[in-house]
């Protein structure tokens, strides 16, 4: 679980996954530290521990010791780095965030360079490493061009050194695209760049020098890797190829009317009436955006006949275009990446959970632009939970919404760690909605 110890709100965080780097971890956040004095930047560590085999764990325990701006994350099992950073970036603070191997290889002197090229506007900057020739590590250079050169061959990449391990983002435009990311280990790197070219993201890339430590190990298995490297671009050739040719939502999100019967047959009558209870917190004359809003069923059942002056917003193209034609105000867009309007109320149904592991962070992005309250009907009992597994596949497969995370649901005890670790002094009111399948949270700044 992550440990929260953060001063003031960072413009930077500075992601570093570790395994198995006991030898030189203190060395380098040290080194790192005397770079982003010369900035004038507030920054966050988070360190990702992934369950190392050495006493990288003892030395990150003392290191955040005296560091308020550290976060750490302890896994209990070995993710890879891919996921270890994904993870990372997603729980970020910062405005700019970045991971660079703690090795420094490549050295942290040109982390000031990168914040200044998003400064001036690129979404994205990573390395583009130059290393001298060496006999002894003449196979790993030229196996690593080989599979630069292939990369760019299968997947048509543009950006030169796409598998550097060092690379940052303007999370305002990249976070939506690193939530899509798939690839847990060394192949991520790869993946991202891809993803990020593919819907138009301003990357650039700047030349740094490689040097290779001699005192260390690397954790890179030579053979085991390259075949693994293989596989995953193979594999995620193939991926890119079927979503390129097919929806990757399920069918569900596709037609309005298979929307609408599933939900009638997971909640009889009360799918509607659930509503009227929510409608219930938001007075006449109130201004109100909704998130995720659908089809505009909310707005259909229970506000119509108020006088609210509605705002719905919602990704899919299909839901906006039925709800608008009956006199819903849908708009289409990514709420990670639009411009939030003030209103009165926030509103919120049945779509925390597509924003796990940051649910916090676009809670409280709506208790800063609602200036009454903040209201969230949120499932706690799902099929996906359930102990039988056709039914658990069936809801998994059926739940892909083609946007965001489409694994998690919360239960009672994950909703009610949410809002006792970040929204204590916040919620006014928590009760269950009257089929009891799901909880309605109200939250005032």
């Amino acid at each position: 679980m992550p440990n929260q110890k953060i001063s003031p709100i960072p413009q930077v965080s500075i992601i570093i996954s570790c395994y198995n780097e006991q030898d030189h971890l203190e060395n380098s956040v040290i080194e790192i530290e005397r770079v982003m004095k010369q900035t004038s930047c507030e920054y966050e560590f988070i360190f990702i521990e992934d369950y190392s085999d050495d006493n990288t764990a003892a030395v990150i325990r003392k290191i955040v010791t005296t560091r308020p701006n550290a976060k750490t994350v302890w896994h209990k099992k070995n993710v890879g780095r891919g996921g270890s950073v994904k993870e990372g970036l997603m729980m970020a603070s910062g405005h700019y965030a970045g991971f660079l191997d703690i090795d420094l290889e490549v050295p942290a002197h040109y982390i000031p360079v990168m914040l200044r090229v998003l400064d001036d506007g690129s979404d994205m900057v990573c390395a583009n490493r130059i290393e001298s020739i060496e006999l002894k590590s003449l196979v790993r250079l030229i196996l690593s061009r080989g599979y630069k050169w292939l990369a760019h061959f299968t997947l048509k990449i543009n950006t030169p050194d796409s598998e550097a391990g060092y690379k940052f983002f303007n999370l305002d435009k990249m976070r939506s695209v690193i939530i899509t990311t798939q690839n847990q280990h060394w192949f991520w790197d790869t993946e991202i760049i891809y993803r990020a070219e593919k819907v138009g993201m301003k990357i650039s890339s700047i030349p740094m020098v490689f040097t290779r430590r001699p005192d260390k190990k690397s954790t890179v298995k030579l053979i085991p890797d390259t075949i693994s490297f293989l596989k995953s671009l193979w594999k995620f050739k193939r991926q890119m190829r079927a979503e390129s040719t097919a929806d990757s939502r399920s069918i569900i999100y596709r037609h309005v009317w298979l929307y609408r019967a599933v939900m009638v047959c997971l909640y009889g009558r009360v799918y509607w009436q659930r509503f009227h209870q929510l409608a219930n917190y938001i007075p006449n004359n109130a201004s109100l955006v909704e998130l995720c809003a659908g089809p505009g069923d909310f707005y259909l059942t229970a506000l119509q006949n108020k006088n609210i002056t509605y705002r719905g917003f919602d990704f899919s193209s299909d839901f906006v275009k039925y709800g608008f034609a009956r006199g819903v105000n849908l708009e289409q867009a990514d709420i990670l990446n639009m411009n939030w309007p003030l209103a009165d109320y926030y509103v919120m149904n049945s779509s925390l959970c597509h924003f796990h592991p940051n649910a916090e962070k676009i809670i409280q992005k709506m208790l800063s632009m609602a200036q009454q309250g903040v209201l969230i009907m949120e499932p706690i009992k799902n099929m996906m939970h359930s102990k039988n597994r056709f039914l658990a596949g069936l809801a998994r497969k059926f739940t892909n919404d083609g946007k965001s995370s489409h694994l998690f649901r919360f239960d009672e005890n994950s909703l009610k760690e949410l809002t006792d670790k970040y929204f204590s002094s916040q919620l006014v009111e928590t009760k269950l909605t009257k089929n009891k399948r799901e909880r309605i949270l109200v939250l005032k700044q």
